[in-house]
């Protein structure tokens, strides 16, 4: 009985995750200086640029395991692309809620946790989306769009001049998902 028990929770697991794919439709950077950095930079007669779009086209890998019907967990990694403006290479392990509201087949999606970057000098920090998927009953296909924030800075952004460099992510991004 032990056994069947294990095994019917191994399936359960299986069962319930969801492999996604998708593509970066809008990358961007913002750039939040501190207002002592901010003072400094304008001294100088330097305005410095704090929304830069990320050149080349991104890819999302994720996997979404959900332990209930409407609360998981998960991971999913951000290729940055190519070009000298391309963001890091992102390793995202979050908590997922997916809740149906009024349209059948579709649920908001909101993922809430850490983001790591491949990318030397650079600290981990929290990251947050949210979005809408839609997927028909009984077909394993389905469709996402979300956009997700992720908040980092760089090891050594205490600069000199006493401020403080905060870098956000924005990645808005088109996903065909898989479900087990």
């Amino acid at each position: 009985m032990k056994k069947i028990t294990v095994l019917f929770i191994a399936l359960a697991t299986l069962a319930s995750a969801q492999l996604r794919v998708g593509v970066d439709m809008s990358r961007k950077l913002s750039i939040g200086l501190s207002p002592e950095l901010t003072a400094a930079f304008k001294a100088m007669g330097f305005d410095p640029e704090t929304e830069i779009e990320a050149d080349g086209m991104g890819y999302t890998i994720g996997y979404d395991l959900m332990l209930l019907s409407l609360v998981g967990v998960g991971g999913e990694i951000n290729l940055g692309g190519g070009g000298e403006e391309a963001p890091p290479n992102i390793v995202f392990g979050y908590g997922v809620a997916k809740i149906p509201f009024g349209i059948p087949m579709a649920r908001a999606v909101i993922r809430a946790g850490y983001s790591l970057p491949m990318e030397d000098g650079m600290e981990a920090g929290l990251a947050y989306g949210v979005g809408i998927r839609i997927k028909p009953p009984l077909f394993p296909l389905g469709a996402e769009a979300h956009y997700t924030i992720h908040n980092l800075k760089f090891e050594d952004s205490e600069m000199d001049m006493g401020g403080v460099m905060d870098y956000k992510y924005k990645y808005m991004n088109l996903t065909v998902t898989y479900s087990f």
